[in-house]
Formats: structure tokens, C-alpha cells, sequence
């Protein structure tokens, strides 16, 4: 096996199935990249067999296949000056040489019939444009819960029907949806997307140019989302996920519409205040503004006001500042929202105000400071 390839094209196949790869998995085959050249193209395939990814670039060479170990093998490509490089394989040993450079580093590879068998991608029924998918994603993954002892949390909910697609995830203490229609898109199904599949979703989706299209299938077990030349398979997550919609307050209470930005702000620097164990601070909605204030033993007391639409007074919560401060993050490109609530104890409700409204809620439990 010998081909030629730019340094950066091959760093780039590789970095996009590297996510794929199990350093510490019980098979070594697990952390290893099969690439294969035939017909001018090189193709780099990986998988910890939950999570599969395939993707190709042009190349000039012969035909061939071997199994690189992944990590190193994209630290040494990584390593090679600017311009192409020539990788070559014989009897398990690869050399890579910079074209015109004295730079090459040889590592030990492994037999192609060795490689763990990639599972096979679902058909693409469905296609959407990648930013309305990256979109709803971008909006909720923050909610997703990282305990992997509770998969059905630890993971994403996708639904999609009636030409919409929909996002929703919580980790117990906070929920949050959002969706999207989409014109032409007639998917019927219901995902649940894991942790780190998501993850590898979301580097595939964030490569994408603007005015991309992705295309979704599934089959069995597992979920395909094909992008350009590369293929992402999921293994969905075999789990009920919460009734979501009975969390969903069915009244906001008391709204106070404010800045974003500003509201942001005040709660990262109150929150300097808060106790370092919960995190927690105090929020006032009252007629024409928000005040934010913590207090703990260590650390004194900070305070803060934010100007507002609110018309009359709610009673005082208390919230994690971290809960708050990921909505509003998530909710970059919104200048104002809305924050509702009923009571103390009660549900706050967080909504985007202008273009996404209405599709796009985040509900926080309160906590006792």
C-alpha cells in the first residue's frame, strides 16, 4: 500500500472518524483507522462498535488497506510540514515522508482482515439542511445529563413527525426542547441519541458548510447520519425517556422580559458569591427589573439588577446560576427572553423572545437557598 495525499486533506479524514476510535477498548483493533486506497480515493474507516464513522478523500496512489493506530498516526501526520506526504506500508511497518523533506516517522500498522467490521450504515430516507439540525442540537445538548449509570437521560431525544423535528433533553433538573419545521421533511421517528454519539454528531454537523444537507436513516438498533462523504453510525440508546411534556408548566406565571446579555452578565458575576457546593442564587422578579443576589459564609454577599418588563412582583426563587447561565449561552443569537414562574418552590420557565419563539422552551427546577 502506497499513496500520496496533502498533509492537511489526510489530517482532516482523520480527525473526522478519530471520535470513532476506543483507546482502552479490550480489542486493539478498536483504536486503529483502517484506511484504504483504490481509484484515486482514500478511505478511512472507524468504529468502537456503538459508534461508526466513514469518510473519504481524493488521493494519488495504488490500491491497498491497513490498519493505523489512530492517535499516533494523526500526531505524526500532524507533525509533518505543510504540503503532501507520501505514506507507505510494507510488512506492518507504514513510513510517512514529507514530499521534498528530509521529516518521515514509521509506525507499526495491522493487517486490514485484522480491522473490527464497521456495521452497516441504514438507508438515508430523510434529508434536512445541517444548520436546522446543528441548530436544535446547539440548543439543547447542555441539558443532557453525563451520568452514564442513567442512559435514558444521558442521552438525546429526536423525534420527528408531521414535517417537524424536534429536540428534547434533561439530566432531573432541568428540561429542554426545541424544534424546528422543516418543508418536504416527512421522517417518522423517534431517537435516542447518547452522549457520545452526539458529541461525534455535533463535530460532524459543525464541518458542514452553511447551506448543507444531511441525510437521516435508521435501521434496527442504529441511527445513519451521512454528511458529503462521511457517514456517522449511532447505536441509539435502548431506554423510555421521560415524560417530557408533564414537566412543561402549562402556565409561565409571572413573566419579566429582559436582556439576555445583560441578565447573563449579572449572573456570572453574582454568582462569584454564591456557595461553591450548590452554586445557587436568589432571583426577584419585580416590576420594572430582575435583581440577582447570593450570599455564603466563605465567600459574602454579591447583588445585582437588571432592567426589565415586568409588571408586577413574583415571589423570590432560588436557582442554580450554572442552569441559568447554560440557557442563556445556548440562547446566543436572542437579544431578549422571558422568565417565567408561578411560585417559590415552582418550575422556572425560560423562552427565547423573536425568532424563536414558540419553539424553543427551558424549564429549571428551583432550589431552597
Amino acid at each position: 500500500m502506497k499513496f500520496t495525499i496533502d498533509r492537511g486533506a489526510l489530517v482532516r479524514l482523520l480527525s473526522t472518524v478519530i471520535g470513532a476510535t476506543d483507546a482502552k477498548g479490550a480489542l486493539p483493533a478498536l483504536s486503529h483507522i483502517l484506511l484504504t486506497a483504490a481509484d484515486g480515493q482514500l478511505t478511512a474507516s472507524a468504529t468502537d462498535m456503538y459508534i461508526s464513522a466513514t469518510s473519504a478523500v481524493e488521493c494519488d496512489g495504488g490500491d491497498g488497506a491497513a490498519c493505523f493506530p489512530g492517535r499516533d498516526f494523526l500526531e505524526r501526520v500532524k507533525a509533518m510540514p505543510a504540503g503532501s506526504v507520501t505514506v507507505a506500508v510494507k510488512d506492518n511497518t507504514a513510513t510517512v515522508k514529507a514530499d521534498g523533506g528530509a521529516r518521515k516517522f514509521t509506525l507499526h500498522t495491522m493487517p486490514a482482515e485484522d480491522f473490527t467490521k464497521v456495521p452497516p450504515a441504514a438507508p438515508n430516507t430523510y434529508a434536512l439542511p445541517a444548520a436546522t439540525l446543528a441548530g436544535l442540537i446547539n440548543l439543547t445538548a447542555f441539558s443532557v445529563s453525563t451520568d452514564e449509570t442513567r442512559p435514558h437521560v444521558n442521552s438525546l431525544l429526536l423525534e420527528m413527525g408531521g414535517g417537524t423535528l424536534r429536540a428534547v433533553s434533561t439530566d432531573g433538573h432541568r428540561l429542554t426542547k426545541a424544534e424546528a419545521t422543516v418543508t418536504g421533511f416527512d421522517a417518522a421517528a423517534r431517537w435516542l441519541l447518547p452522549l457520545r454519539g452526539l458529541t461525534e454528531l455535533r463535530r460532524l454537523l459543525a464541518a458542514c458548510e452553511d447551506d448543507a444537507t444531511v441525510s437521516l436513516g435508521s435501521a434496527g438498533p442504529s441511527a445513519t447520519i451521512t454528511a458529503g462523504p462521511t457517514t456517522l453510525t449511532i447505536k441509539l440508546v435502548d431506554a423510555t425517556f421521560p415524560p417530557y411534556a408533564q414537566v412543561i408548566p402549562k402556565k409561565d406565571g409571572v413573566l419579566a422580559t429582559v436582556g439576555r446579555a445583560a441578565l447573563l452578565g449579572a449572573i456570572d458575576a453574582v454568582k462569584l458569591a454564591a456557595s461553591d457546593r450548590t452554586g445557587g442564587v436568589k432571583v426577584t422578579l419585580a416590576p420594572g427589573l430582575v435583581r440577582v443576589n447570593a450570599e455564603s459564609p466563605e465567600g459574602g454577599n454579591g447583588a445585582d439588577e437588571v432592567c426589565a418588563e415586568c409588571e408586577s412582583k413574583a415571589p423570590t426563587f432560588g436557582i442554580n446560576s450554572k442552569y441559568l447561565a447554560d440557557v442563556l449561552k445556548a440562547l446566543a443569537t436572542s437579544d431578549t427572553v422571558t422568565l417565567g414562574v408561578a411560585g417559590e418552590l415552582d418550575p422556572v420557565v425560560v423562552r427565547p423572545v423573536g425568532a424563536l419563539a414558540g419553539d424553543f422552551i427551558s424549564v429549571l427546577m428551583p432550589m431552597r437557598i
